[in-house]
């Protein structure tokens, strides 16, 4: 799989998560909060990616 692929993958699981976690603990926030904690949780996982990456060099 090339690299947009699994970006989209990522990020759909990500939003999808998101909302659901959102609507649970903050059902007040609505779906703008939950895409916004999805994409957040996408971006750390790519941030972590880059720390462990560049740990192992």
């Amino acid at each position: 799989m090339n690299a947009l692929l699994i970006l989209v993958v990522r990020l759909l699981i990500g939003i999808s998560l998101g909302i659901l976690i959102m609507r649970i603990f903050r059902p007040d926030w609505g779906f703008t909060g939950g895409i916004g904690m999805g994409a957040a949780m996408v971006a750390v996982v790519y941030i972590l990616h880059l720390f462990k990456k560049n740990k192992k060099e």
